[in-house]
C-alpha cells in the first residue's frame, strides 16, 4: 500500500499512475461527467462504497485493500466492528498464502506456536 496520507491522495496517485484518462474512468464507473474523478482525487467527494470494487478493477489494484483503506477513513468505527466480528479480511494474495499454510499444516485453523512464528517471520522477511 502507498504511504499516501489519506484516501484521496492514494486514489489520485493510483489514477495518475494508470494509463486511463479521467473520462474513461468516469464512464467505466457509470458517470457521465469526468469531473467526479477530479472530485475523488481532491477528496471533495467520497468514492461510493459500491463503486470501490469497480474502481479497483479499473485501476488494477486489490479490492480488499482498497475497501479497507476507504473504510478506515470513511467509517472507521464500522470497519473496526466488521473486523472485530469477522477478523482481518485478507487480500487475494494474503488468502493465497493462508491456503498454502492450511494445505501444508493440514488443518483449517492452524495454531501459531512460538517455533512456527519464528519460521513464518523468517519466510515473511524473504518476501520483501
Amino acid at each position: 500500500m502507498s504511504k499516501a496520507a489519506n484516501f484521496a491522495e492514494y486514489i489520485a496517485a493510483q489514477i495518475d499512475a494508470s494509463d486511463l484518462k479521467q473520462n474513461e474512468i468516469a464512464r467505466k464507473l457509470g458517470y457521465d461527467n469526468p469531473n467526479i474523478i477530479s472530485m475523488f482525487k481532491k477528496g471533495l467527494t467520497k468514492v461510493p462504497i459500491n463503486k470501490l470494487p469497480i474502481l479497483a478493477d479499473i485501476l488494477g489494484i486489490n479490492k480488499a485493500a482498497l475497501l479497507r483503506r476507504a473504510m478506515l477513513e470513511y467509517a472507521p468505527e464500522i470497519w473496526r466492528t466488521i473486523e472485530g466480528v469477522m477478523g482481518i479480511i485478507p487480500t487475494k494474495n494474503e488468502a493465497e498464502i493462508l491456503e498454502i499454510v492450511r494445505s501444508v499444516v493440514g488443518v483449517d485453523d492452524p495454531a501459531l506456536t512460538p517455533a512456527a512464528r519464528k519460521k513464518f517471520e523468517a519466510a515473511a522477511k524473504a518476501l520483501k
